[in-house]
């Protein structure tokens, strides 16, 4: 490619470049999704404090954080890691995001202690009721894209085969266009996502 090449804009490009109103726009969203997050962390502390069998004070006195970046797969994104534990192989970790573009989520991430103490209950209650949640293919914990090779929908489970995996990765979608009613969406997938954890769930408390 020429040097030429590579500075020329298109119409579109160049209707963008002139308009500073755009990356205004950007930055108000970005900043919509980081208080959304925030707003969240109370309700989660909540829940978490009254998930049956939660005892352990690493999970309860963790500390949410916040952070945001502009290239997952060239695209913005916000992410809340709240509540988190990482010890090495041990990975106890409930990542909301928002990705520019695409979509919000919620993603429940096991390995090690966390996955031998969870794995069987968890596995019982998503057989139960797969509801909307997604089960990870990937060889790899660090992907959220929704694409096949990364998650599929946990009653699609028994069409495909299972990767050999030493982590549990569990997940809720919910589309940008309800972005207005986010806060009880993620509020209630977020009480799904708990509730897999609960060592007594009842059938009258199943998720999403």
């Amino acid at each position: 490619m020429s040097d030429d090449a590579k500075i020329v804009l298109s119409a579109t490009e160049l209707i963008i470049a002139n308009d500073p109103e755009w990356i205004l726009t950007k930055r108000r969203i970005i900043e919509s999704a980081f208080h959304l997050f925030n707003d969240q962390v109370p309700l989660i502390k909540s829940i978490l404090c009254d998930i049956p069998g939660m005892e352990d004070p690493r999970i309860l006195g963790a500390v949410p954080r916040i952070f945001r970046g502009e290239n997952y797969r060239q695209l913005p994104y916000v992410m809340l890691d709240y509540p988190a534990v990482f010890k090495g192989k041990d990975i106890f970790a409930i990542r909301t995001m928002f990705w520019w573009g695409n979509f919000f989520s919620i993603v429940l991430l096991l390995s090690g202690e966390y996955l031998n103490e969870y794995k069987t209950g968890l596995l019982e209650k998503l057989e139960n009721d797969p509801g909307k949640f997604y089960f990870c293919l990937s060889e790899s914990p660090w992907e959220h894209h929704f694409e096949k090779d990364n998650f599929i929908q946990v009653a699609e489970l028994h069409t495909v085969k299972l990767p050999r995996q030493d982590f549990i990765k569990i997940a809720l979608k919910f589309d940008l266009q309800h972005w207005n009613t986010m806060p009880p969406l993620l509020s209630e997938g977020f009480k799904a996502i708990t509730m897999l954890l609960s060592t007594n769930c009842r059938d009258d408390e199943k998720g999403l």
